[in-house]
């Protein structure tokens, strides 16, 4: 992605960038979602904040902690590497006419049937930008007549399950599709009762919360799959694939069989792919390609692990 701006913020001569502009990590990447008429004016909503001082970056401790002379490189984000909150606007309206606007130096013209992405509302103004040029960025009254719509998936279908036996490459066709088409394609972050280890960051391996918090989401059926592991439980909720396809993205999981119980529903309205083991030879053909060969007997295990219909028809 084209870098959209490389600016340096003196934090000893201006006020701290926690107070000029808001940040949300979503999808693993630092958001700007809302900025102050004393921000920089080369930060705009929905702008995503890549390296800070030269550094890979996606926690927001990041920007408010630090002092001095920073820079930050900003491209802009994706649609679906924003907030997932649209409207059709049912009126036409210019910021450039509008003498009430706080924030002058964004500007933003819609017309009536214009969709637009929202970064973030108060009572008064809403900080959005159109979906057809997401350049264009700026306050709009929250008064404006509007209506709220969602993203869709382009398949029809909001969730790909695959289901296999364990090591049939199910996680690699998962890896493939996620890098090959990122706008298309998404997977969530699972939940863990289990405290981080040293190194993992919170969103990104794992969410992590309270063993009390997950059972109280399995026992509201908030929870599409869970376990346990060494007394911690583990598991994938599903406001975490409903944030998924919300963002116009199908939600790919590889997950147990006994997960479809409750992801079959009008909501997420899964597809369903029985990932099969070729037959022993040619497994052992592409096995060899394997830094890490797997032994003969496990990759027969492998091969005959059978699911029953029960499995895959809910």
């Amino acid at each position: 992605m084209d870098i959209l701006a490389l600016i340096s913020v003196d934090k000893s001569r201006v006020p701290s960038l926690r107070f000029q502009i808001e940040v949300e990590t979503i999808s693993g990447q630092l958001v700007v979602t809302r900025v102050n008429a004393s921000a920089n004016h080369d930060i705009h909503p929905g702008d995503t904040i890549t390296h800070v001082n030269g550094r890979p970056t996606v926690d927001q401790s990041a920007v408010s902690g630090l002092n001095g002379r920073i820079t930050l490189t900003l491209v802009p984000a994706a649609i679906h590497g924003a907030p997932s909150v649209f409207y059709r606007v049912n009126a036409d309206y210019s910021s450039d006419h509008d003498d009430s606007r706080i924030c002058r130096w964004l500007s933003i013209d819609v017309k009536k049937g214009d969709v637009v992405q929202i970064m973030s509302e108060d009572d008064n103004w809403i900080q959005a930008r159109k979906v057809n040029d997401l350049s264009r960025v700026g306050y709009i009254p929250a008064s404006l007549s509007k209506e709220k719509v969602a993203m869709l998936c382009p398949f029809g279908r909001r969730v790909l399950v695959l289901l296999g036996a364990v090591g049939v490459g199910r996680r690699t066709l998962k890896s493939m599709l996620l890098r090959a088409a990122p706008q298309y394609f998404a997977t969530v972050v699972p939940q863990t009762s289990r405290q981080a280890r040293p190194g993992e960051q919170e969103g990104r391996e794992y969410h992590f919360v309270t063993k009390e918090e997950m059972l109280e989401k399995i026992r509201d059926g908030g929870m599409v799959e869970w376990g346990e592991l060494d007394g911690q439980l583990y598991g994938t909720s599903a406001d975490a694939v409903r944030s998924v396809v919300r963002s116009g993205r199908m939600c790919v999981l590889d997950c147990a069989p006994q997960a479809l119980a409750h992801l079959y529903n009008a909501e997420f309205m899964p597809f369903v792919v029985h990932v099969v083991p070729p037959q022993l030879e040619e497994f052992l053909q592409l096995e060899n390609l394997r830094h890490n060969r797997r032994p003969v007997d496990q990759l027969s295990k492998v091969g005959g692990q059978k699911f029953s219909r029960s499995h895959l028809i809910v």
